[in-house]
């Protein structure tokens, strides 16, 4: 039954789908792509991961000597370091790439390893369409225009009847249903749309901040939380030598107890404090960590943030990604956010087709 909630739905569900369709495409295609990069990644080259265990693992130092005979103009930023007996050591040199050691011998299993380029170019077509300034703006507004799409979608087709839900969301009926191919794609354009309604209505929400720091600031308003704190800055007198990475390491995961793994992060600027982020063992997703602050100069702990301690909009800012690339619940939901992008990319092709059609049965 048409009503005027239902006409209006109808046209700014067609306009905003036929205005930001080819967007909508390209960002849900490319999403498809990067939900499993890591996988990929890691199966095209197992030995840079993963090793077979052989006793104790030697001091850290003994591959930090090892990383800097081979790497000897290149600057540490970083170390990851997993609470897997069969996982790799990884270290981050900036634009020099990333090395990958063995944890058991201190021998250096590969240097300037960078993320394949096919992957790199794909992120930045689905976040800014390879145009940082304009494309940033148009991913960021047709996101929005998707958002009301699918909302305006669900009251343009949700069934009254609980018998018609029923034949609606089942998209395997559509092929055996009588009527032409026009009325069997309407069927499953209606029926993917309601499947895919959720997860999509939720990639596309946590895509906002990404590209839309106004989209952060109401996050922190609706949590009536303040904005995180800066990073402290070492005390000391850092003209002196710096804190090692290994013991600034060991005096970090020490401060924040047992965890999954432990990443150093080494500031470039020489008064920023040295950090070190861990992700716990009952952490629902990776991005639920603790951070120590240490100085630079004499290891002195300067802060130590708890993910429990941490004000509401901050946990929720950062629990962004994992809902966004489908990571929050490991596996099953990155196949539920790889369908849902893969299926979601084909919406706008077939609402033109439906459109198509309809206006040339208006003029025969």
């Amino acid at each position: 039954m048409r009503t005027p909630l239902r006409d209006l739905a109808r046209k700014l569900h067609l306009w905003l789908g036929l205005t930001t369709g080819l967007v909508i495409t390209v960002v849900c295609g490319t999403g498809a792509i990067l939900a499993f990069e890591t996988e990929i990644v890691h199966g095209s080259h197992p030995g840079y991961y993963r090793v077979e265990t052989q006793g104790a693992q030697v001091p850290l130092q003994r591959a930090l000597d090892s990383l800097a005979a081979a790497l000897p103009d290149a600057k540490l930023t970083g170390i990851l370091v997993q609470n897997d007996p069969r996982a790799t050591w990884e270290f981050n040199y900036g634009s020099a790439g990333r090395a990958y050691v063995d944890p058991y011998t201190g021998q250096v299993i590969a240097t300037g390893v960078r993320r394949p380029a096919f992957f790199s170019t794909t992120q930045e077509l689905h976040r800014w369409l390879l145009a940082p300034g304009v494309g940033r703006a148009i991913v960021g507004a047709c996101t929005i225009a998707f958002v009301f799409i699918l909302l305006f979608g669900l009251v343009l087709w949700w069934p009254k009847a609980k018998g018609a839900l029923k034949a609606r969301i089942n998209p395997f009926a559509v092929f055996s249903k009588h009527g032409g191919g026009r009325r069997k794609l309407h069927d499953l354009h209606v029926s993917l749309g309601i499947w895919l309604l959720v997860p999509l209505l939720v990639m596309s929400l946590t895509g906002l901040p990404e590209g839309y720091q106004w989209a952060t600031r109401f996050l922190y308003v609706v949590t009536n939380s303040p904005d995180q704190p800066p990073a402290p800055t070492s005390t000391s007198d850092t003209t002196l030598a710096t804190l090692g990475a290994g013991q600034a390491l060991r005096l970090g995961s020490q401060a924040l107890g047992d965890a999954k793994q432990w990443t150093l992060r080494l500031p470039a600027r020489p008064t920023a404090a040295i950090s070190v982020v861990a992700v716990p063992h009952d952490g629902w997703h990776d991005r639920v960590v603790d951070q120590v602050y240490l100085d630079r100069v004499t290891g002195e702990q300067l802060r130590l943030d708890r993910w429990e301690d941490l004000a509401p909009g901050f946990r929720a800012r950062r629990s962004i990604y994992p809902w966004h690339f489908g990571t929050i619940w490991g596996l099953p939901s990155k196949v539920v956010a790889f369908l849902a992008c893969l299926l979601g990319a084909t919406f706008p092709l077939t609402g033109f087709l439906m459109y198509r059609a309809s206006r040339r049965r208006e003029t025969t």
